[in-house]
């Protein structure tokens, strides 16, 4: 049975203004922590590959050594991570990706997708169609040669892509980085890793579309120990006949509530 692990909207780097500044500091740091256990998840799991949909760090601006740390974070888990830029860390001709290029912090097991682009795994027998933002906005579905891509007959068909599903949000909200409802049908995907809303949805029952994330704390009054953290994952296990068992697994610290200072 083929295994592989969903997560987005990491946001490394992320400042928490709104907070005390040793609170700033603690929340920052419970990032990489989360990100260490993920990884540790995925080795513990034996998945067979980790997906990341986007949003990986908060800004194209941030330190070297916030690069640095974010990228040995993901040591436990010596399998393929396949990443995707989004909205925050869009792949831009010079940024965060071209600035961790030049710093060489780049894994070897690390499939970076900073255009449209397929990755093959020949041994997990996996092929991953990958979109990614290429700027921070865009009013064109990125996933649409999807459909007409070919791969190789048996493997399991997965998708990645960063954005909001079309028909989901209120008419009034203006909606970038548009994602086709039935793009998972459309495009013969086994499963569509999404990210962008800070959260865990399944979109299709049929065919499964699903967004992971990280809940945002911005502004938000935190409690620590609390299940339901600020970091989350979906574990999505495929049998032969490209049926879809999903797990969502939490592994945050912090939770947020209701009540404020």
């Amino acid at each position: 049975m083929t295994k592989f692990l969903h997560t987005a909207d990491w946001q490394i780097g992320r400042l928490y203004g709104s907070f005390d500044p040793d609170d700033a500091v603690t929340l920052a740091d419970a990032r990489f922590a989360a990100i260490e256990r993920l990884a540790r998840l995925a080795a513990e799991e034996r998945v067979d590959a980790v997906l990341v949909a986007g949003d990986v760090f908060d800004a194209q601006t941030v330190s070297a050594r916030t690069i640095r740390r974010l990228f040995n974070a993901l040591e436990p888990y010596p399998g393929p991570w396949v990443m995707i830029p989004g909205n925050h860390d869009a792949a831009l001709a010079e940024g965060v990706w071209s600035y961790a290029k030049r710093l060489d912090a780049l894994p070897a097991n690390l499939h970076l997708a900073l255009e449209p682009q397929v990755f093959e795994l020949p041994e997990q027998r996996i092929v991953v169609l990958c979109a990614p933002l290429t700027q921070r906005h865009t009013y064109g579905d990125l996933t649409d040669w999807f459909d007409a891509r070919e791969t190789p007959l048996g493997w399991l068909r997965v998708g990645v892509s960063h954005g909001a599903v079309q028909g989901l949000l209120s008419e009034d909200i203006d909606s970038a980085n548009p994602i086709a409802p039935d793009r998972a049908q459309r495009a013969r995907l086994d499963y569509l890793a999404l990210g962008d809303w800070h959260g865990t949805k399944r979109i299709r029952s049929h065919l499964v579309q699903r967004h992971a994330g990280a809940r945002s704390l911005q502004g938000q009054r935190l409690r620590a120990g609390a299940p339901g953290g600020d970091r989350s994952a979906g574990r999505a296990a495929a049998s032969p006949r490209r049926r879809i068992a999903i797990a969502a697994r939490w592994r945050g610290g912090w939770r947020c509530t209701s009540d404020r200072p």
